[in-house]
């Protein structure tokens, strides 16, 4: 109370006995609207908080119930549908295990036809095809037959095509066997049934096999429609989208089924059957939509609801502001009133009977500094988890998440800007001076960025010497060309950065949203092919993306690049974190045309991949990397490995174990030291195939590695079963693996738990590295020890020893 003592003495004038003055009346109006504002905002973001917890917990109760909704339907479908095949089931086995059937497989008998298979009789069975096939797997007998012209017609020859000897329609062993499902041909999607030609008492021997079918048209799909009072359309098969949540029905008739949903918009959501064909190969897509009615439901409940706790809360806010009023400012005002009677009474034996200002006051001091601290200490370690050390810009993940952010709310005629940009010639400045002094220009470059670009742009460092810019809602591709004309022209002035004068240029790339992509990676990429662009033609300049850059490039250009020996092989070491041994090395396409210079690998992978060229460049790549690395082994007298990228359509040919083997034979190379490079995606599609064939490599005594792990469909699951060697922990994970090793910790225990290596791919700086060894990953690849090297580099690198320092 000391401080108290002091305050009256100064009131009351008895220190220098001068009359002190103060302002009771200005400051408890201060105060009071202080209070206010602070109880309107807590006020406001409690009703925020409740509506957030009510929308995210309360209404997707109700979109679940919407997807269960839906897929209810789908589910409904296929039962309809399997009713269809049950009906065609139970009529193909009346009609072969039938005496006068089973007496025509022998004798074809003429009366069977006339008084058994009139057009009368596939109207009313709804048959399109009746064929009858001999115990040789020879048709003895076809008809195919129109059910909107009721005339007969021919079978079409592809539906012969799948009663060839062997085939599981003809492949039968018991009387009592069956095949009933869906067959796909160029007319459209069959329904069918088959079964054996036995007696009217199921006995053999079996003299064939019987198959009647019923095209599975709009037709058939719109009676279905009809009778299950669903919306229903019919679509060929197409790759879903990863992420998709599948439920999958095991049926007796139809191999299996996939069904997942998909939400459109505000008003509808649509149910998807994946239908498999009798080889289980999905055949089509049936298709249900219905609108939100459950979910809508929900939503209006909670807008209610919402509405309720708003009533609630002003009616709170107005008995609280009074309960402060009584029980807070009267009793303040009566604290001013009584200092204020001390000071005119000038008597110190008058005693306040409630608490004074200061201590008030110091009370609500206090606590708002204790908040202050922990509110800024929580500020600085999301900052920290969210922007680049060095520059302090947004990182790469929560760029995308503000971009996101941005494009979902961006209007249908805006146009939003990516802006892709590369430092000219980087690398030599670090080379000639000194990362110190490379930081200290990254700086520098950062803050005229800002100082360049629009107030609304966001803009983050992705890579070493790579930024991508966002510009929202751009008025016309002349704004965007004045940016970048106006980020080249200052960022190239002098710099000034110990001493040295340093001069520097940019090349960029410019992608728009919607026009050149919807999806930010694919806008990312599109404005790295035209940087790419710029530096092929010479550097400090930009350019806008053209689909043009993509198709440029022909496959004949690609096979002449690999006749002239255009294009070659780089390689980046593998590493030993601990001793810095080059343990092996990746090898990595280039493409280096007489005109065009260095073309990216994301221009022209997907091209030949689309062409099927990087079949024959694959085996290329595959037989020169075990060539080169043969040769290095024997001149080093190392066990180098030597790692190859195999694309999804290479892994998925025939006789790509084959190719494999002739690559090993042709180059001499001992299997053991050849490690082939799968991706996530051909891991988990067609697992029986998969594992089959990474079986035999194991048995050819080539390892397996899963690229870029953790990127798309990981799977626990499929790490279980498949016969792997190593795991490559992505560049995403260890860019902030520092602050966060959450992700990189589990993979690597993970793959310990499991038997299988692991190497981190990416690293860049030396606390990254100490990060992987702490966490028990020794295995490194990355620009922290050496980029990707031409032959000739990687053979001297060799050559002076198989040992790598820090860069």
């Amino acid at each position: 109370m000391e401080s108290f003592k002091v305050l009256i003495e100064k009131i009351m004038g008895f220190n220098n006995k001068k009359k002190a003055t103060f302002k009771f009346e200005e400051d408890y109006t201060k105060l009071n609207k202080k209070i206010l504002i602070i109880f309107s905002m807590i006020t406001c973001l409690m009703l925020g908080i409740v509506y957030l917890i009510t929308y995210n917990l309360f209404l997707s109760k109700f979109y679940k119930l919407e997807e269960r909704d839906v897929v209810r339907q789908s589910r409904q479908i296929i039962g309809a549908l399997e009713q269809d095949l049950l009906q065609l089931k139970a009529l193909n086995q009346d009609y072969a295990a039938w005496d006068a059937t089973y007496k025509f497989s022998m004798d074809q008998n003429l009366e069977y036809i006339d008084e058994n298979l009139m057009n009368e009789t596939f109207s009313t069975n709804n048959w399109n095809l009746f064929i009858l096939v001999n115990k040789k797997g020879e048709v003895i007998y076809k008809k195919g037959f129109n059910l909107k012209t009721k005339e007969e017609g021919i079978v079409d020859k592809e539906i012969l095509e799948h009663i060839s000897k062997g085939s599981p329609l003809v492949r039968f062993s018991k009387p009592i066997d069956n095949i009933t499902g869906i067959i796909s041909t160029s007319q459209g999607y069959i329904m069918v049934s088959s079964h054996p030609v036995i007696t009217g008492y199921f006995k053999g021997p079996i003299r064939g096999a019987l198959i009647i079918g019923r095209y599975l048209n709009q037709d058939l799909v719109n009676r279905l429609s009809k009778q299950t009072n669903l919306e229903i359309t019919m679509k060929a098969f197409k790759q879903r989208q990863a992420g998709k949540e599948i439920k999958v029905i095991d049926s007796k008739l139809i191999s299996k089924v996939d069904i997942w949903s998909e939400d459109i918009g505000d008003k509808y959501m649509y149910g998807y059957s994946t239908l498999y064909d009798i080889y289980k190969r999905p055949a089509l897509t049936l298709q249900v939509s219905k609108t939100k009615d459950i979910y809508r439901q929900g939503y209006f409940s909670m807008l209610y609801f919402m509405g309720g706790i708003l009533a609630v809360g002003v009616i709170y806010f107005i008995s609280a502001w009074f309960f402060m009023n009584k029980f807070i400012f009267n009793p303040l005002q009566l604290l001013i009133d009584g200092i204020n009677d001390i000071s005119k009474s000038k008597d110190l034996s008058t005693r306040l009977t409630i608490e004074s200002k200061d201590e008030f006051s110091t009370i609500k001091v206090k606590f708002n500094n204790m908040l202050d601290i922990l509110e800024k200490s929580q500020e600085k370690i999301l900052h920290q988890s969210r922007h680049d050390e060095l520059t302090n810009l947004p990182n790469r993940s929560y760029f995308y998440q503000q971009v996101r952010e941005q494009l979902s709310s961006s209007k249908d005629y805006e146009i939003n800007a990516i802006f892709f940009i590369d430092i000219d010639k980087f690398k030599s400045i670090n080379d000639s001076f000194g990362h110190e002094v490379g930081d200290l220009l990254l700086q520098a470059i950062t803050k005229r960025l800002k100082e360049n670009l629009p107030q609304n742009s966001i803009s983050s460092r992705i890579g070493g010497d790579e930024f991508i810019i966002f510009i929202p809602n751009i008025k016309s591709n002349k704004f965007a060309e004045d940016v970048a004309k106006k980020v080249i022209s200052n960022i190239k002035k002098p710099y000034s950065i110990n001493g040295k004068e340093l001069i520097i240029t940019l090349s960029i790339g410019i992608s728009f949203y919607p026009i050149d992509g919807t999806d930010i990676d694919l806008l990312i990429n599109n404005a790295d092919l035209a940087m790419y662009n710029v530096k092929n033609r010479g550097k400090n300049d930009f350019e806008f993306y053209d689909l043009n850059m993509r198709n440029k490039l022909s496959k004949e250009m690609l096979i002449k690049a690999l006749e002239e020996e255009e294009l070659e092989l780089y390689y980046q070491p593998k590493v030993n974190g601990v001793t810095g041994d080059i343990t092996g090395m990746e090898s990595l396409l280039r493409w280096n045309h007489p005109e065009k210079g260095f073309i990216s690998p994301a221009e022209f992978i997907p091209l030949a991949e689309e062409t099927g060229s990087i079949i024959a460049i694959g085996e290329w790549v595959l037989k020169k990397a075990c060539e080169q690395t043969r040769r290095w082994n024997q001149m080093t007298n190392s066990s180098l490995v030597v790692a190859v990228n195999i694309s999804n359509i290479q892994f998925g040919k025939v006789d790509f174990i084959e190719m494999v083997k002739r690559a090993l034979k042709e180059s001499k190379l001992n299997p053991k030291y050849l490690e082939l490079e799968i991706t996530e995606s051909i891991a988990v599609n067609n697992e029986e195939e998969v594992i089959n064939k990474l079986i035999l490599l194991k048995e050819l005594g080539v390892s397996v590695a899963i690229d870029d792990f953790g990127t798309g469909y990981s799977s626990l699951s499929y790490l279980q079963k498949l016969p792997i060697d190593t795991l490559k922990i992505d560049k995403v994970f260890v860019d902030d693996i520092v602050k966060d090793d959450t992700i990189a910790k589990m993979i690597i225990d993970m793959a310990q738990n499991l038997g299988i290596s692991v190497i981190a791919e990416g690293v860049e700086r030396e606390d990254q590295l100490n990060q992987l060894l702490k966490l028990g990953c020794g295995s490194i690849q990355g620009y922290l020890f050496s980029r990707p090297l031409p032959a000739e580099k990687f053979k001297d690198l060799l050559i002076k020893g198989n040992q790598l320092k820090i860069n």
